[in-house]
């Protein structure tokens, strides 16, 4: 950790939160939170999904809320901690946006919209 920020983190797991539903939609690991929410907001990605989530949000001026939840000191430890949030709230049928083979993760499932998935809702 350099100066105590959250913004300035070596490597960090977040959360993409739904502003509207307060559901957990995507978990990502990152080294820096600022350059990759303006990525998740002004960049296409390979998640078709998530996206298009971003742009519903967007045309309606909200941005997904974002929450750190851990702090790591390697890319390996934020990878391991990453794939572990992804897998244990998708076991719990939460439903996110990743998808588990972009990181070379064995189980290639994609968590969709579904009216069978969980949702995962921080508590206000």
């Amino acid at each position: 950790m350099t100066d105590g920020s959250p913004w300035t983190w070596d490597w960090s797991v977040y959360l993409l939160i739904d502003p509207i539903t307060k559901s957990v939609r995507y978990a990502g690991m990152t080294r820096s939170i600022r350059h990759r929410i303006r990525e998740h907001l002004y960049t296409s990605s390979h998640h078709k999904e998530k996206d298009d989530w971003i742009k519903f949000l967007r045309k309606r001026k909200l941005k997904p809320d974002v929450i750190v939840l851990h702090v790591c000191d390697t890319r390996k430890e934020a990878s391991d901690v990453e794939k572990h949030v992804i897998e244990t709230m998708s076991s719990y049928g939460y439903n996110l946006f990743n998808r588990l083979h972009t990181r070379g993760y064995k189980n290639p499932r994609v968590f969709k919209s579904s009216k069978d998935k969980k949702e995962f809702r921080v508590p206000s």
